[in-house]
Order: C-alpha cells, then structure tokens, then sequence
C-alpha cells in the first residue's frame, strides 16, 4: 500500500462547482488527527467536496466526495489484519452502497454485487478461492440470505433458499452420487423429500428428521421394486395399511410443497398403485 507521501504533490488552482456548490482546489492538508486530504473542497472552506483522495494511517479512498462525505463513485484499499481489502464501487453518506466488489485477503475472498448501508445485501456473486466455493444468489447483512447457488468444486451444489447462510426451505442438494430434493430446516434435512441416486433406481420418498428417515414413507430399492418405510424400517407393501396415514402425508406435502408434489407425481401414483394391490 503506497504512503500518502508517495502520491505526488498537485499544482493545481482550481475553481469548479459541484453539486451546485462552489468548489476550489485544496493542496494536502490534515483533516484531523489520523488523515489527510487532498482535492476538491467547498469554497472558502476545508470540507471535501468533488473529487479528491483521503488518506489515513491503514487506508487510501480516492473518489467524490459531498459535504465532507463520501457520496458516489469511489476505490478504498484498506490495511485489513494484516492483508488487502479493495472496495470499488458507489458510496452513499461513507458507506459501501449500490452495486460494488469487494476483495478481501488479497483477493482470496471476492464479492461482486449489491451493499446496503455497508453491508453485503442484495444480488450478487460471492467467490471462495481458498474452499473453491461459489454462490451466486441473494445475501442479507454478509450472509447468504433468499434464494441461490452454492457449489463446491464439481461433486457439492445446493439450489434453494438460505436463512442466516444455513440451507432452510425449499431446496435440491446434490453431493457425489447422492441427490435430495426437499424441505431443510437450519441446515438440516428435515421435513418431506425424495431421496435418490444417479448411479441406481433407489428411491426415498417421505418425512425426514436431523437427516434421517422418520415416520411414513415410499422406498424404491436397486431392482425397482416398491416398500413402505416406519421410522426408517423397511417393510413389504402388504405388512402396513395405514392408507389414512399415507393420505395425509401425500396432503401435506402438496399443501406444503406442491412444486415436489408435481415432480413426484409419477412416483407416487406407483406407489400408491403398488399399495392397493398389495
């Protein structure tokens, strides 16, 4: 990071407006104790106004400024732990607001996307480089927030809504030869779902607790052929005949989830069909 001594000394006198306010040419002077400033001010005062470049002990801003603060277009290289943090984009009142990218830890972690009052918020693009991790979608305060892409290498995606960065609602995890597509609670598989594979016909369609297979649900093994599941126990179609039970479940999960609903449609028409012939 250059030192303010670095950046060469203007020779300017100039008279300009900005914002409708009369601006003249400030040589280098020290705002307080931490900073100096260098560029456009208000006329007759030492109150940064237009362009010009402010720096203090562990940063650099070179952008426009109004009323003392920054407003508008502007780059900001910051001393971070010991490592850089670049920001380039709009400013609103001092703070990261509008559309912008963010490099952080020399360029390890980089963001490109929307800010609100300082905060990542909004659409945007965030990159890993160090887990190779990518998320494309929404973020709420700096966290994945709404609804977006996580993927992980080429073997880890999540497709669905976050809260809090945790996987939470709707959502389609792939990870190797392994697929669900369901509801998540905090991170969680939890709730109704269909699990299966790429590389056979397995198949799991019901409820989900921590994970896990809980309470009533439709099994399709290797060979294709159809079970019902309690509790995570398989059992021939014949050994259950709770049909209240499984009507209820299939109810729920179209109130609840009908975008699941419809795309396990022909599974549960199988199963049910198996069920009543059993």
């Amino acid at each position: 990071m250059k030192k303010w001594s670095e950046f060469p000394a203007q020779q300017l006198d100039i008279v300009d407006f900005h914002l409708g306010e009369a601006v003249e040419w400030a040589k280098s002077f020290q705002l307080d104790y931490d900073s100096s400033y260098e560029g456009f001010v208000i006329e007759g005062t030492r109150i940064p106004h237009g362009r010009g470049i402010m720096a203090t002990d562990d940063s650099i801003f070179e952008g426009t400024f109004e009323n003392g603060k920054k407003q508008g277009h502007g780059r900001i290289v910051q001393n971070y732990n010991g490592k850089l943090k670049v920001y380039e984009g709009m400013f609103q009142k001092d703070a990261q607001h509008g559309k912008g990218c963010l490099s952080v830890f020399d360029g390890i972690l980089v963001y490109e996307g929307d800010f609100v009052n300082g905060a990542i918020t909004g659409k945007g693009v965030m990159k890993d480089l160090v887990h190779n991790v990518t998320y494309i979608g929404q973020f709420l305060k700096n966290q994945y927030h709404g609804y977006g892409l996580k993927q992980f290498e080429d073997y880890y995606c999540y497709k669905g809504q976050f809260k809090h960065k945790q996987y939470h609602g709707y959502g389609v995890l792939k990870q190797g030869d392994l697929m669900y597509e369901g509801s998540f609670i905090m991170g969680q598989i939890q709730g109704f779902g269909i699990q299966s594979y790429k590389s056979n016909q397995a198949l799991y369609i019901g409820y989900f607790n921590e994970g896990k297979h809980y309470g009533i649900g439709v099994i399709r093994d290797e060979d294709g052929k159809y079970y019902r599941s309690k509790n995570g126990v398989k059992r021939y179609m014949s050994e259950i005949r709770d049909y209240e039970n499984y009507r209820l479940a299939s109810a729920i999960l179209f109130a609840r989830h009908p975008i699941i609903y419809f795309r396990l449609f022909r599974c549960l028409i199988n199963a049910q069909y198996l069920l009543f012939i059993s």
